[in-house]
C-alpha cells in the first residue's frame, strides 16, 4: 500500500508512466508470492484497449426556453460532460429536456424518453420500494431507453457522489473501452447542484420538490419544456492498459477447473496538469490492491491448496466506469458459470479492529453459509446493508448478473471498543472529505489492524468456498 499510494506514481492513472509502474508492481508481487500468470500466453497482463477522451476548451452547454435569455453553463464550474461512443471528434446537437428518475422507469414511458436528454439525480435517497441505482446503472438505463443523453445532478450530501468528486474524475481525461457501445446515447454528464437548481427553476421546479418526487416508485417522466444545445469538441488517444491476473491451481483434479475469484482495482485519477496536485488514492484503492496481494501471498503459502483454483485480478480503469471489470466479463479468464465466489475490495479505510464486517451481496447464494461461518469463527458480526460510497458494489452486480455469487467486502458498522456505527461514520467522513481528492493520502496515524482482519475473513471464507463439495 505504501508504494502504490506514493506520489512517485503520479496517481496511477491508466495510460501513464505511473499507471504502468503500478500494474508492473502488482504483477511482480504476484510472482514473488508464487501465484502463476493467469492471462493469455502465460502473462500476468490481460490487455484492455482504451480510448482517452479530453474535452477541448470552449465546450458549451446552453438551455433555452422558459422565458428569458438562454442559460449558459460553464465547463468545469457548472458542468462536466462527454460524448459517448461514436462521437470521438465533436458533438453538436439540440434536444428537449426531460426529468426522469431511471430507477424504475415505467415501460409505457419509454417511448416518450426516446431522443430526449434526461435530467436525473445521482446519489438520491432510496426510493420507497428499492435502493437507488448507481450512476453507471442510470447511464445504462438511459441508453436502453433510447435517450439522446443524460445529465446527472449529484444530491448535496450524498456519500461518494459529491460535485467535487465528480469534477475531479470527469474534468480531466476520461477513459472508455475502445469498442464501447454507446448506441443512441450521445452525451453523458453532470451538472453541479447549483447549476441543476438553476435549470430546474427555469422550468418552474425546485431541486427539493423533484427529489421528493424521485422517491416515489414508478414515477413517470416530467417534461421540462426546455431544450439543451450541446457543443463539445474532443481530443482523443488510443492505448492499452491491463488487468493484472494471477492464479493458484486447486488441488482437486475434479474441481480445479472451478474458481474462487478475488478482485480489486489498481487505478486512480492521476494528477492535475495545471497545478501538479497528485490524486494518490491511498484508500481508493491502494488498500484494496494491498489486500488482494496479501490474499495471494497467504493462499500460495498453503502447503495443501484448496480444491478449487483461486484467481486474483487487479482491474484497470475502474474510475472511468468499471471498464476493467466490464472487459473481464466480456473476456473472462475463468467462465462465470464455473466461478463459485467473487470478492471485491475497494476503499477499505484503515481503522482499528472491526467488530463486524460488511458483506454486500445476496444471502440467497449457496456460499452465504460459508461467509456466515467464517465471520462466526473470527467472532465478527455481518452487516449486509449498503455501506457509504458503494461504487464498487456495481462491479459486484455486474458479476451477479452473470450468475456469479459476488460480494463486496468492507469494514462493518461496528469497531471493537467503539460506539455503534463508528465504522460507518468513519467511512462516511472519508467519502465526504477525502474521496477523489488530493487529500486521499496515506497517514501516519492509520491503524492497519482492520485491513488484516479483512484479509483473515476473506481468506477463511474463500477457502471454505473453495473446498465445498
Amino acid at each position: 500500500m505504501r508504494f502504490l499510494s506514493s506520489e512517485l506514481l503520479g496517481g496511477r492513472a491508466p495510460g501513464t508512466r505511473g499507471g504502468r509502474i503500478a500494474a508492473e508492481y502488482v504483477a511482480a508481487q504476484f510472482a514473488l508470492a508464487g501465484a502463476r500468470p493467469a492471462s493469455q500466453g502465460g502473462s500476468y497482463f490481460q490487455p484492455v484497449p482504451l480510448v482517452g477522451v479530453r474535452v477541448e476548451p470552449g465546450a458549451a452547454l446552453r438551455v433555452r426556453g422558459g422565458g428569458g435569455a438562454p442559460l449558459e453553463f460553464v465547463w468545469g464550474k457548472d458542468f462536466v460532460a462527454l460524448p459517448q461512443a461514436g462521437e470521438l471528434g465533436s458533438v453538436r446537437f439540440t434536444a428537449p429536456l426531460l426529468f426522469a428518475e431511471l430507477d424504475s422507469l415505467p415501460a409505457d414511458a419509454r417511448e416518450g424518453v426516446r431522443g430526449r436528454v434526461l435530467v436525473a439525480f445521482a446519489g438520491a435517497p432510496n426510493r420507497q420500494d428499492a435502493p437507488s441505482l448507481h450512476w453507471t446503472e442510470k447511464l445504462e438505463a438511459a441508453r436502453e431507453a433510447g435517450a439522446a443523453g443524460l445529465l446527472l445532478i449529484p444530491v448535496p450530501g450524498a456519500s461518494g457522489c459529491s460535485w467535487e468528486a465528480v469534477r475531479a474524475a470527469w474534468g480531466r481525461e476520461v477513459l472508455r473501452l475502445e469498442k464501447q457501445d454507446g448506441s443512441g446515447l450521445r452525451l453523458a454528464g453532470w451538472l453541479s447542484p447549483q447549476a441543476g437548481e438553476r435549470l430546474l427553476a427555469r422550468a418552474g421546479h425546485s431541486l427539493d420538490r423533484l427529489l421528493e418526487r424521485a422517491r416515489r416508485p414508478r414515477a413517470h417522466p416530467l417534461p421540462l419544456e426546455l431544450e439543451v444545445q450541446v457543443d463539445i469538441s474532443l481530443k482523443t488517444r488510443r492505448f492499452r492498459s491491463a488487468n493484472v491476473a494471477a492464479s493458484i491451481p486447486g488441488s482437486s483434479l475434479e474441481r480445479r477447473d472451478e474458481t474462487v475469484l478475488f478482485l480489486a482495482h489498481w487505478d486512480h485519477l492521476g494528477f492535475e496538469p495545471g497545478d501538479g496536485k497528485v490524486y494518490s488514492g491511498a484508500v481508493d484503492n491502494a488498500t484494496g490492491a494491498a489486500v488482494l496481494l496479501e490474499l495471494a501471498r497467504v493462499w500460495a503459502s498453503l502447503e495443501k491448496k484448496p480444491a478449487r483454483t483461486a484467481l486474483f485480478v487487479a482491474v484497470t480503469a475502474e474510475e472511468s466506469g468499471l471498464l476493467g471489470s466490464r472487459w473481464y466479463l466480456e473476456h473472462p479468464l475463468a467462465p462465470p458459470g464455473k466461478t463459485r465466489l467473487a470478492f471485491f475490495f475497494d476503499s477499505l479505510l484503515p481503522a482499528s479492529v472491526p467488530a463486524s464486517v460488511a458483506v454486500i451481496g445476496s444471502r440467497e447464494a449457496g456460499v452465504w453459509q460459508q461467509l456466515y461461518d467464517a465471520a462466526r469463527r473470527l467472532r465478527l458480526g455481518i452487516d449486509s446493508g449498503a455501506t457509504p460510497g458503494c461504487g464498487f458494489c456495481v462491479s459486484r452486480r455486474l458479476f451477479a448478473r452473470e450468475g456469479v455469487p459476488a460480494y463486496r467486502i468492507q469494514i462493518g458498522q461496528r469497531l471493537a471498543g467503539r460506539p455503534e456505527g463508528s465504522g460507518a461514520a468513519l467511512l462516511r467522513a472519508y467519502f465526504e472529505e477525502d474521496y477523489h481528492r488530493p487529500s486521499d493520502r496515506r497517514r501516519p496515524e492509520w491503524d492497519y489492524a482492520g485491513l488484516a482482519r479483512i484479509v483473515e475473513f476473506s481468506f477463511l471464507a474463500g477457502r471454505m468456498a473453495a473446498d465445498l463439495p
